[in-house]
């Protein structure tokens, strides 16, 4: 564990990750995903005692962690793991079915990373697996300055949400113009899109990025769009009070059955908008390609025209009458 290998921005790259597990199903994910962005080395136990000798054996850049584990189990290993000399600083990434907030914050005052929900989605592991890796090693004594940051972070998402619930609540009422606060709208939830990714809600991480992603549409190509801006006014109200809800109940990770009730009920609507506007985007960018293409041939017309009059009339001028 004496340093972690440097990594790509878009893999893994270089990297030798500890899998802490014995569920086969989830250590099947973790190495898929892993693998996936060429995770150089996994290596699995399903003992906490083993994996603290594998992890004094040789080099590990990032550790993956059921907190449900046998002896040293979850929080005790996590407490071990600090305890040795090289684990100070490791970056860990809890995966778990435990939806219990006390063990969540336990695990943040220990160091942890993030804390996702099983069934693991492997998009969001794959994201804080190279998050967690380009943060790079802590020196010693961050790893408590980091916590209470954590803690600051975990006391300003809930205002931070309710500032934009307020913002997207003015304009659905009409008291301002979508225009107005719709560069506003794309900053605000791309730093609610950082904060709970940071803290582990996965699943208000994935919202927030979707919605602003919406946003940023309608930014971009605001005349193109204008016809829809209620419509998407309506569904970031929708979307931020539902980011309330999880965030002010500590949901971290996929958020257990109410984030599946959630994504089923929500995500549809978010992605179908998306492709919506991405189709018109096209569409437009298509129509405006092919006036660009008709202007640029009737200017080469024009051009051939002007150069065959200026030939004829410099021939005539040559001609002896």
């Amino acid at each position: 564990m004496s340093g972690t290998k440097r990594t790509g921005a878009a893999d893994l790259n270089g990297a030798n990750v500890l899998l802490l597990d014995s569920d086969p199903r989830a250590r099947t994910t973790v190495t898929a995903a892993l693998r996936g962005v060429k995770c150089s080395d996994i290596v699995l136990s399903a003992d906490g005692t083993r994996a603290l000798e594998m992890l004094a054996e040789r080099e590990i850049a990032l550790v993956v962690m059921d907190i449900r584990m046998p002896e040293p189990a979850g929080l005790a290993f996590l407490r071990r793991l600090r305890q040795t000399p090289g684990g100070t600083a490791l970056p860990v990434i809890i995966i778990t079915s435990s939806e219990n907030p006390e063990e969540a914050c336990h695990a943040r005052e220990l160091g942890a990373f993030a804390w996702l929900m099983k069934p693991l989605e492997p998009a969001s592991l794959v994201s804080c697996a190279l998050a967690a890796l380009r943060r790079g090693r802590l020196r010693p004594g961050e790893a408590p300055m980091l916590a209470a940051l954590c803690e600051k972070y975990e006391q300003r998402l809930p205002t931070a949400l309710e500032d934009v619930a307020h913002k997207a609540s003015r304009v659905k009422g009409g008291h301002l113009p979508f225009n107005v606060c719709a560069e506003e709208m794309v900053r605000d939830l791309n730093a609610l899109r950082t904060m709970s990714g940071l803290l582990g809600y996965t699943l208000v991480e994935d919202i927030c990025s979707q919605t602003h992603d919406l946003h940023r549409a309608c930014v971009l190509h605001a005349a193109l769009l204008e016809p829809h801006q209620m419509e998407v006014t309506r569904l970031t109200h929708i979307c931020i009070s539902l980011m309330m809800i999880l965030a002010g109940k500590r949901l971290r990770g996929s958020a257990g059955p109410a984030g599946l009730l959630i994504s089923e009920k929500v995500r549809p609507l978010l992605l179908n908008l998306l492709a919506k506007f991405d189709e018109l985007i096209s569409d437009a960018q298509a129509k405006a390609k092919e006036a660009s293409d008709a202007m640029a041939v009737r200017r080469a017309e024009i051009e051939t025209e002007a150069w065959r009059l200026k030939r004829v009339v410099t021939l005539d001028s040559k001609s002896k009458i």
